[in-house]
């Protein structure tokens, strides 16, 4: 482990040493901001802890977060060896020693992981940044530094390396503390200049976002890590109002809510925040800060500190879309069985009707002589509210009506057994594609008329048949009409869908054009996303386009949308023609 000399912070406004006239007045202003670091350190997150330890290793200060780290208090701490508190393998206390006598030297090693044990949590994954303490002859009387917890962000970039690919790193926040007060003039001079020059470097590199502003919100100071976030140079925001680094929302927030309650408490606890990079991103942040104070008790300055939590959002986000991809997914699965079920429950008595139906048919033309006779003998009579000439117009008709309805049925219950079979047949059938798209049409009857009243086909003539599986194409052509519908805004907004073939690329073409709501130029790119959808509110499930992009590249296919230049999008889709087979057609 390994600091320096206790490490006072440094005057951040003007960032130089007391001189020895001064000596006084230093001393007061490292005592104000003695006041901000212990803040700081009670303030933030206690994932932090700085300690001193004898070169031997013996605890003789723990700051109050130890209780967090070690799991046990400063007062429990003090006399213990940290050595005591490692877990094996011997390598850890190799690396350790050789840790220590680098900073027993004078050195200032780079930091390090080590593994302690926690009495309630078990063994924990530390960082050390360790440095040494010299007395007037030189030699090292204590070693001092500061140790961070990340056993959680260990574990959390392990987990989710493979899963999301990328890494997040939370951060606790950094603290500072004062040193002693030094007693000879000669000598304060000479600590402090080397506290002061210890505190700025701990400052610039930590690995947290920190920065000092005055009352009115002008930073006085920012750290490297704050400007290598927010993408600025440290000219171009000295001098600036914190609040111009600040999203909209949370410019609004902090002026009317969050500067009010910092004013009067002195001190802000983890407040989100959304800070705008140079470029114009956004940085989500987590600001706890400490104020400090004159001989009055009013606010002259603020250290801060800020958490970066945008990685971690960005995979928060991530894992509750993919969560609702796995309940999407499962309930379209759900959806495929329950339709195959009602499709078969309701073929069984439509099958009734349709054998039924001829049936009566013939009995209706053996009873009409019957009927005739009856009439002639008795006069004109009527059944069931129709009198005897209606009877013999409309009862043909009806049975008709009720047999081709039966039909209709029937197909579209066919259709539906079809659409949800889970195995499809293989990819050797002659596809007509117009007849394809009649049949979509005719599946799609009663949404297209009630969702427009301008729609138009234009098949084209002479187009060859190419070699897939008519399923699976009418499944496509089915959802590009049905999500042509449900984009439409009013009945006066066209559809039109055409066919032709493309000689140049050897291609039947299929468009499907609709005069819709349209799709943004960045929803574009992602419509053939799984589960991406710009209806879930509507109950859009984002699997048709795709499902549709799956069965066109399974047929060695392609799919262009494209918005249209007047209003709303054509998606335009192709498939290849063997050239062989097209010749012997000729």
């Amino acid at each position: 482990m390994k600091p320096t000399n206790p490490i006072p912070c440094q005057d951040l406004k003007t960032g130089g040493a007391a001189s020895p006239a001064g000596a006084q007045k230093s001393a007061v202003t490292r005592s104000g901001q003695g006041d901000i670091c212990r803040r700081i350190i009670q303030n933030v997150r206690p994932t932090i802890c700085f300690y001193s330890h004898t070169p031997e290793g013996v605890f003789t200060f723990l700051s109050p977060s130890a209780k967090k780290v070690f799991g046990f208090t400063p007062e429990e701490g003090i006399g213990k060896n940290w050595r005591d508190i490692l877990v094996a393998p011997d390598v850890t206390f190799a690396n350790v020693d050789a840790y220590d006598k680098a900073c027993t030297k004078g050195e200032t090693p780079k930091p390090m992981d080590a593994e302690i044990y926690h009495p309630e949590r078990g063994p924990i994954i530390v960082e050390i940044q360790d440095g040494p303490v010299f007395d007037e002859d030189g030699r090292v009387v204590a070693i001092e530094g500061f140790i961070v917890d990340v056993t959680e962000l260990r574990s959390f970039q392990r987990e989710l390396e493979n899963l999301v690919r990328a890494r997040t790193a939370e951060l606790e926040a950094l603290n500072a503390r004062l040193s002693e007060e030094i007693q000879v003039r000669r000598l304060t001079e000479d600590q402090l200049r080397a506290s002061e020059e210890r505190y700025r470097l701990l400052y610039n590199r930590s690995p947290i976002m920190m920065h000092s502003a005055d009352r009115d919100g002008s930073l006085l100071n920012v750290n490297d890590q704050w400007l290598n976030v927010l993408g600025y140079v440290r000219d171009e925001v000295i001098g600036k109002n914190i609040t111009d680094f600040l999203s909209d929302a949370s410019r609004t927030h902090f002026l009317e809510s969050i500067r009010p309650q910092f004013i009067n408490s002195g001190q802000l606890n983890r407040v989100p925040y959304e800070m705008v990079k140079k470029g114009g991103g956004i940085v989500h942040a987590l600001v706890s800060a400490a104020s400090q104070t004159d001989h009055r008790g009013r606010i002259t300055s603020s250290i801060t500190v800020l958490e970066d939590v945008t990685e971690l959002k960005r995979i928060e986000k991530e894992a509750r879309v993919a969560r609702e991809r796995v309940f999407q997914a499962a309930k379209m699965v759900s959806l495929g069985t329950v339709v195959s079920g009602v499709a078969h429950e309701i073929n069984n008595p439509i099958s009734f009707v349709m054998l039924n139906a001829p049936a009566l048919k013939k009995i209706w033309s053996d009873l009409v002589p019957v009927l005739m006779d009856y009439k002639n003998q008795h006069g004109a009579f009527e059944a069931g509210g129709f009198t005897y000439d209606e009877l013999i117009k409309d009862v043909p008709e009806m049975l008709d009506l009720i047999h081709q309805g039966s039909q209709r049925i029937k197909a579209i219950v066919d259709d539906l057994k079809s659409y949800s079979r889970q195995k499809p047949k293989s990819l050797d059938e002659q596809i007509d594609i117009n007849q394809v798209v009649e049949n979509s049409i005719k599946f799609t009857h009663s949404l297209i008329t009630k969702a427009t009243d301008r729609f138009t086909t234009n098949l084209g003539r002479g187009i060859p048949p190419f070699i897939g599986n008519n399923q699976r194409i009418k499944q496509v052509l089915i959802n590009l009409l049905v999500n042509a519908c449900e984009a439409l805004e009013d009945r006066n907004q066209s559809i039109t869908i055409e066919t032709t073939f493309d000689e140049s690329s050897n291609r039947v073409i299929c468009r499907v054009r609709d005069e819709g709501e349209g799709v943004s130029e960045d929803n574009l790119r992602q419509l053939t996303d799984p589960f991406f959808t710009t209806k879930r509110d509507a109950g859009g499930t984002g699997l048709g386009l795709s499902v549709s992009a799956g069965i066109i590249d399974m047929h060695g296919g392609t799919i262009d949308i494209s918005p249209n230049p007047d209003k709303g999008i054509t998606v335009t889709i192709g498939f290849p023609v063997d050239v062989t087979d097209r010749l012997k057609g000729r």
